[in-house]
């Protein structure tokens, strides 16, 4: 199932993923195909918001493991959201149209100015990690302007350069919740996993009792203080 502004190719996906923290309760608004939704490590329970049937349909056809599946307005769910700790929100609402080269309708279920307006004023009073995606555009840059932006450089359908930002209310995070997908490129991907590998070999012909210690500090010297 593929929408306008999907993040299944150009490894747009694994971008995102590589700047989601841990949390134990995702939430995916304007969720679409909901490809960081699938491509992730699932969390211990999920909600996938979009008014479009087709979206939520899709999705429940998937059969993802914990997730329930919310067919309504994503900005209507949102002014009723109470946070709950270990949540964290992805939202991919439709770009506005000041964005766009062509000023058609992309989008069965189009948002207007007023309701990204709407949206980001409703999202930046939530105590909770979130994450929001779009194009370059004067009213996310001005309602988010103390969040960070995070560029990535890509491609449209007719293979014309864009940029897509990701908005996050946080820094840089020190963890991950999937780490299936660092680094910047598939090359990059590679070098990684072969380093991961080397060790792992390297630690599995040490004796058991060095394994077990090595195993144990290592423990120790990432839990947060």
């Amino acid at each position: 199932m593929r929408y306008n502004g999907g993040k299944n190719g150009g490894g747009l996906y694994q971008w995102i993923i590589n700047h989601i923290p841990p949390h134990t309760r995702y939430i995916d608004l304007f969720a679409g195909s909901a490809a960081i939704l699938r491509y992730k490590r699932p969390a211990r329970s999920s909600i996938a918001v979009d008014i479009d049937a087709r979206s939520t349909g899709y999705l429940e056809d998937l059969n993802l493991p914990g997730t329930t599946t919310i067919t309504t307005d994503a900005i209507s769910w949102l002014a009723s959201y109470r946070p709950q700790q270990g949540d964290f929100l992805y939202l991919d609402p439709p770009y506005p149209r000041m964005t766009r080269r062509s000023k058609g309708k992309l989008y069965i279920h189009e948002l207007t100015d007023h309701d990204h307006t709407v949206l980001l004023k409703r999202l930046v009073t939530l105590n909770v990690p979130a994450a929001i995606s779009s194009s370059p555009n004067d009213i996310y840059t001005h309602l988010l302007s103390t969040w960070h932006a995070h560029c990535y450089e890509t491609f449209d359908r007719q293979h014309r350069p864009r940029t897509e930002i990701l908005w996050t209310n946080y820094k840089d995070p020190l963890a991950l919740h999937d780490y299936a997908y660092l680094g910047t490129n598939f090359r990059d991907r590679e070098r990684i996993k072969r380093k991961y590998l080397r060790w792992k070999h390297r630690l599995q012909q040490l004796a058991p009792l060095e394994r077990a210690m090595l195993q144990t500090l290592l423990t120790a010297d990432s839990t947060p203080t």
